[in-house]
């Protein structure tokens, strides 16, 4: 059972699909532009060859906490939490453990936000139980993925699912399909606070075979 929590204010929230592939054998590093506004700026700096010290099998999402350092790698359904003074400081990691009475289930945590002492964080998951008769082309049971959310008070060392916020219309989805893992679904999200502190933005992966375009679908969560 989830820890009694002190009320805060209620965020609202807006959820975005969007797909974006970037390539770079670079480290993206932030800098803050002086003006009138703050604004991040992304940059491209050469880098040598950096190893996460987790397996990883999707987004890994990372944070601070004053001077310390975190980050998460999921692979498999297992997710492994690393600290340490930097990104390339990080120490051994260790297991993560997500109390849910899910148990037909795969989860990766792929984005985290700290506000005050509690960690918020999002999850991919991939359901066992398939509403395809079918295998895949794979011989795999077809998943359709879907998008959750989870708390913790320790960090990411435990985490406490809150359920699914995320899932897809299973109309859209499509069994007679040439892709050998997914009939269809959401997943592979990341998160992002906006300039005034008032929504968080969910950006996802729209998993639909029959649609051959990418697309961006705002919709309130």
């Amino acid at each position: 059972m989830l820890p009694p929590l002190k009320p805060e204010p209620r965020k609202r929230f807006l959820a975005l699909t969007f797909i974006i592939l970037l390539t770079a054998p670079s480290l993206i590093r932030g800098r803050a532009h002086q003006s009138a506004k703050t604004y991040p700026i992304a940059e491209l700096h050469p880098s040598t060859h950096l190893t996460f010290p987790g397996r990883v099998d999707s987004n890994s999402p990372a944070f601070w906490d004053g001077d310390t350092f975190y980050l998460f790698n999921s692979a498999e359904g297992a997710i492994k939490r690393s600290q340490g003074a930097s990104l390339e400081a990080l120490g051994e990691p260790q297991g993560a453990q997500l109390k849910t009475s899910t148990s037909r289930v795969n989860h990766w945590i792929e984005a985290v936000w700290k506000a005050d002492r509690v960690l918020w964080g999002w999850y991919h998951a991939e359901p066992w139980d398939s509403i395809c008769p079918n295998l895949s082309v794979l011989g795999r049971i077809l998943t359709a993925p879907e998008i959750g959310a989870v708390v913790s008070l320790d960090n990411g060392l435990t985490w406490y699912d809150l359920g699914i916020i995320l899932r897809a219309n299973p109309v859209t989805l499509v069994c007679d399909t040439a892709n050998g893992y997914f009939s269809g679904g959401v997943g592979d999200v990341s998160v992002m606070l906006d300039e005034q502190q008032e929504y968080l933005y969910f950006f996802s992966l729209e998993l639909i075979p029959a649609i051959s375009r990418n697309k961006v679908c705002p919709s309130p969560a």
